[in-house]
């Protein structure tokens, strides 16, 4: 039976596979899916191909690595004597006396100065943290910079 209660009609001729998803236009255009692709249809024409761009959010691994080899101007050694905190291209990084991963801890587009750990330091799973103008961004016992630097942004 047809959409208008007469008699069914074939619109289509292709072959394979089913045609999924039929909608009606009040305009009494078509429109479906059929092998992974959308159609429509006017009346007494044949069906077009819809092009379909789809705008993607473009993510990326922002994350790169860079060495760090040369142009430390200041350091401080933790009280634990495991990490080294220094100043180097103007932020602050933190690395193990072992060895491994250097983590930048700041990224500000001021230059930093005065880095150095608090003296309750203690050995944590997490890497430490600058702490700017007093305002410690990570739990205590984490490396710092002077009061005297400009706050990290947040």
């Amino acid at each position: 039976m047809g959409i208008d209660g007469g008699k069914s009609q074939q619109v289509t001729s292709f072959r394979g596979l089913p045609v999924r998803f039929l909608s009606l236009s009040d305009t009494g255009t078509l429109c479906f899916g059929y092998d992974g692709e959308l159609y429509t249809m006017k009346p007494g024409a044949s069906p077009q191909k819809v092009a379909v761009a789809i705008a993607a959010d473009a993510k990326a691994n922002r994350e790169r690595v860079v060495p760090v080899t040369t142009g430390a101007r200041e350091m401080a050694v933790a009280p634990s004597g495991k990490e080294i905190a220094f100043v180097a291209r103007g932020d602050v990084f933190v690395t193990s006396v072992e060895g491994g991963v250097t983590k930048r801890v700041t990224t500000t587009p001021e230059e930093e100065r005065g880095v150095g750990f608090s003296p309750t330091a203690r050995r944590s799973s997490t890497p430490p943290s600058a702490t700017a103008a007093g305002r410690s961004t990570r739990p205590a016992g984490r490396a710092t910079r002077s009061p005297t630097s400009t706050p990290a942004r947040s």
